[in-house]
């Protein structure tokens, strides 16, 4: 199951009597009814299933047909399956992980002979290896950290054993600790509609986009960047206001209660993350009702 972007929840794919399905379906909290979705290219279980950055839901690996192999990307607004280029290597029960650089890592194996993890980039809609993990695995954990890594616990090795073993997958960004931004942890709750301001250092970097020269640069000045610790969901907040130590960003109800990840990212350097939780939406109109 995948929450998607609107509250709905998808459902794609699964097993029934040994025959794999190709059917999906969306439910609606709102209304508390299931309907219908496009069909996936081919009938599949034991995928893994991530929402991805734009909102769309990559779906990869499990057991199936001819398409076994090919992932597969779900557009919410269009209702359509698309093709997401074929993977390094083709696996059952494996682990997804949406990265901070909004790409996908996918770790472990059915029965724990595959070494080699893997990445899915939306951007280019493509697999690249990610290296080889250092034991074989499946069923395992794949929670993404503060700091950015991915912690990668337990599971079975290919006898069936459990392992008590842990690793951790780093992006490998090359940043010095020294130039990263860092974020203070916020004493009260991010409420949307009001605009939220981050507190920390280094918020202005040390490359040339700080002095105004930004042509080998992305940006000269900070992006906040918020995950959800739920599902992953990634949320940018662009910066209206900022200094060395500040950065304000105006929000909307559009922001999902609960618990986030906040990331600063000055000139393509992200600080290490910090939780923070985002409360209620508060509307008040002209009549005077309010909606909470």
């Amino acid at each position: 199951m995948t929450l998607l972007q609107d509250g709905s929840v998808l459902v794609a794919g699964g097993e029934q009597d040994n025959v794999k399905l190709q059917t999906a379906e969306r439910y609606d909290p709102k209304t508390n009814s299931w309907s219908a979705a496009a069909m996936m290219g081919d009938g599949r279980s034991r995928h893994t299933a991530t929402r991805l950055a734009d909102g769309s839901v990559l779906v990869a690996g499990g057991r199936g047909g001819t398409m076994a192999s090919m992932a597969e990307r779900y557009i919410p607004d269009s209702d359509i399956w698309v093709d997401a280029g074929t993977e390094v290597e083709t696996n059952t029960v494996r682990a997804a992980t949406l990265l901070s650089d909004r790409t996908v890592l996918i770790s472990g194996t059915r029965d724990g002979t595959a070494l080699n993890a893997e990445r899915y980039d939306p951007l280019t809609n493509s697999w690249t290896s990610a290296g080889a993990m250092a034991i074989s695995r499946t069923l395992q954990t794949s929670t993404l950290l503060t700091d950015g890594t991915v912690m990668i616990v337990g599971g079975l090795d290919v006898a069936g054993n459990a392992l008590a073993n842990t690793e951790r997958f780093d992006l490998g960004f090359g940043i010095a600790a020294s130039r990263r931004p860092i974020v203070t942890p916020a004493s009260s709750p991010l409420t949307p509609l009001i605009p939220w301001t981050v507190t920390g250092s280094q918020f202005v970097g040390d490359s040339e986009a700080s002095n105004g020269q930004s042509n080998n640069s992305a940006t000269n000045f900070p992006l906040v960047q918020l995950q959800r610790v739920d599902n992953d969901a990634l949320v940018d907040l662009p910066t209206t206001d900022w200094s060395a130590t500040t950065a304000t960003a105006p929000t909307t109800c559009t922001l999902a209660r609960g618990p986030y990840r906040e990331t600063v990212i000055t000139n393509g350097m992200a600080s290490i993350a910090v939780i923070i939780r985002v409360g209620a939406c508060d509307r008040i109109f002209s009549d005077g009702f309010e909606l909470r």
